[in-house]
């Protein structure tokens, strides 16, 4: 490639033009950058365990106990499945299979997040599953 005045030019050019892009740009990937981890740590938050509930998995009753208990709490707010689903974030199915007992060992999380959409801590489930078990001894 011969060396003109004009193919320098269009370097220079194109290297300013560059600069000038990333110069602009720089400022909106950081933005992006920012965002994205923001949303990366309250994912992180989201799913760290707020309490440790300690349910016997030797027991089959405990389970009929937590779908009872879960059932119960639901009717006495008035809520249908699909509502407890669309406050929980989890599907109808899953809260159906929980209730009529088809998912015998549903994760913490689930059961924190259905806690969570019923207005009731786990350590009020953990009180009315101990009674639930109290009264079956009785």
């Amino acid at each position: 490639m011969e060396l003109t005045i004009n193919n320098i030019i269009t370097v220079v050019l194109l290297w300013i033009l560059g600069i000038f892009l990333f110069v602009i740009t720089l400022p909106i990937c950081s933005d992006i950058h920012d965002q994205f981890l923001s949303w990366k740590e309250s994912r992180k938050t989201k799913t760290e365990p707020m309490h440790k509930i300690t349910l016997p998995h030797t027991e089959r009753n405990v389970n009929i106990m937590l779908k009872n208990v879960i059932k119960e709490e639901r009717k006495k707010k008035k809520l249908s499945l699909s509502e407890l689903a669309r406050r929980s974030g989890h599907a109808v199915s899953t809260l159906h299979a929980i209730e009529n007992g088809e998912n015998s060992n549903p994760s913490y999380r689930t059961i924190a997040d259905i806690c969570a959409a019923l207005n009731l801590s786990l350590d009020e489930l953990e009180r009315h599953i101990q009674e639930s078990r109290s009264d079956n001894l009785s």
